[in-house]
């Protein structure tokens, strides 16, 4: 089984009052025009949020690893290592 590893930035931000998470580089995950957004709950991981969030989206197999990259008054950046889902044909049957 071969899994390629890849990074994506995702920053956490407030928007309108309300926590979102957005990411960067991956166009199904970051909408139409950089405009999609999902809800950021304070309760929960913060690893656990994006690997639910790119499973659902057939993004990801799993997440590896969650790491701050930057920080301001305004948002958190960090940095997600993430093994690409399984190809079909690499799937055995």
């Amino acid at each position: 089984m071969i899994e390629a590893r890849n990074s994506v930035a995702v920053s956490v931000f407030s928007k309108n009052g309300v926590k979102a998470l957005y990411f960067s580089g991956i166009p199904k995950l970051s909408g139409h025009k950089g405009t999609l957004n999902f809800p950021y709950d304070e309760t929960a991981s913060l690893f656990v949020q994006v690997e639910k969030i790119m499973q659902a989206n057939n993004m990801c197999h799993n997440v590896t690893r969650v790491e701050p990259m930057r920080q301001n008054e305004t948002e958190s950046v960090y940095s997600v290592t993430y093994n690409r889902p399984l190809l079909k044909s690499a799937v055995r049957k």
